[in-house]
């Protein structure tokens, strides 16, 4: 990734997405080995305090998305009540302070993502009636919130987590098997999937919703543009500036508003590491997440299941929502991760501190 500096588009961009995985990955090292080296009641109130703190935003997250974002439109609206006109400064008192989707999009994700590691510190800090309680309450809200909610990858996101989770207690090897399996999938099926899609005009189909249309359309063209630069790509970062470039005399597609264009990120961070660093990206980030799968394999089964839902999520987030270095939904999945780690170290000593045996 760091030599398509060289080719980028421009190189800042390329510097600044470089720069987000360079400053996530050494957070995550730093992290391990502070809780490596930490007394494990530091661990255990740690996961307790990252677990209330879930709950906090949990439960805000709902009376948010209930009441139409109240708390959120009452702190803003002093800000945007005040608008510059020519010289003067003017107050509009009574104007409607305006929520966009997509913030409460980025909720969505983060919440599918870090439910799973929390509810790990849930099953080990509790007794097996509050345990049980507690989950129910917490998977239950968390449900009804990604459901009420607009976003629909989050919601099939939330419900593959759900699926790879039950199977891998069912059968953990089977479901690690599919896991790995469909993560190979995804990378070499993306692109002709995205020319099929195009080719049976499912962006003019009147059933479909209009983001997923205007997706098809990012993804076609997106797919288009991968087999100019099928090897390298156009380099690390050089998604949003060649777009910005092309926006403004991009054609639109016949019989619809959708304009021929890569658009900010293609939402599909698949088709992007192709777009960006080409097949020897492909064969980096698909060999990196096969790791990950592998490392899932080797922690102990109290967390695996777990694990792999929370890989699940992310995995089926990636497909049709967010670019692959906006660093809030980096900074999300780095978390996970974190939070992941803090549950092995935690899991190699009994409550009492004394060493498990099983694996970390």
């Amino acid at each position: 990734m760091a030599a398509s500096i060289i080719w980028a588009y421009e190189t800042y961009w390329s510097i600044r997405a470089l720069a987000i995985f360079a400053a996530l990955g050494m957070g995550l090292l730093l992290a391990n080995g502070a809780f490596t080296a930490m007394p494990q009641r530091w661990r255990i109130h740690l996961a307790r305090a990252a677990s209330a703190s879930f709950m906090v935003f949990l439960f805000y997250g709902v009376f948010e998305e209930i009441s139409n974002h109240q708390l959120k439109r009452i702190l803003f609206w002093p800000f945007q009540a005040i608008s510059i006109d020519g010289l003067s400064a003017v107050i509009n008192w009574s104007h409607i302070s305006e929520v966009r989707a997509y913030r409460t999009n980025w909720n969505m994700t983060t919440l599918s993502l870090l439910l799973w590691p929390v509810l790990y510190f849930i099953t080990r800090n509790m007794t097996h009636c509050k345990t049980r309680l507690v989950e129910i309450i917490v998977f239950l809200t968390a449900l009804a919130m990604v459901m009420h909610s607009q976003h629909a990858t989050a919601m099939i996101a939330f419900a593959v987590g759900c699926a790879f989770y039950y199977s891998a207690r069912a059968n953990f090897t089977w479901a690690l098997g599919l896991l790995a399996l469909t993560w190979i999938s995804v990378f070499a099926l993306v692109v002709p999937i995205s020319n099929v899609l195009f080719a049976y005009e499912i962006h003019k189909n009147g059933l479909a919703p209009d983001s997923f249309k205007h997706r098809v359309v990012l993804w076609k063209y997106t797919s288009d543009r991968i087999a100019e630069r099928p090897l390298l790509g156009v380099g690390l970062g050089s998604t949003h500036p060649m777009n910005e470039a092309v926006q403004a005399k991009a054609e639109t597609v016949g019989g619809t508003p959708y304009r021929l264009q890569t658009g900010t990120h293609p939402h599909n961070i698949y088709l992007q590491v192709w777009y960006e660093i080409g097949l020897i990206g492909v064969i980096c980030i698909g060999s990196f997440g096969l790791a990950i799968i592998y490392a899932i394999s080797q922690i102990a089964q109290a967390i695996r299941n777990f694990a792999c839902a929370a890989f699940a999520v992310a995995m089926t987030t990636s497909l049709s929502s967010f670019g692959w270095y906006e660093t809030w939904y980096a900074s999300a999945i780095a978390l996970c991760c974190a939070l992941f780690f803090l549950s092995t170290k935690i899991n190699r000593m009994g409550c009492n501190g004394q060493q498990n045996n099983e694996t970390g």
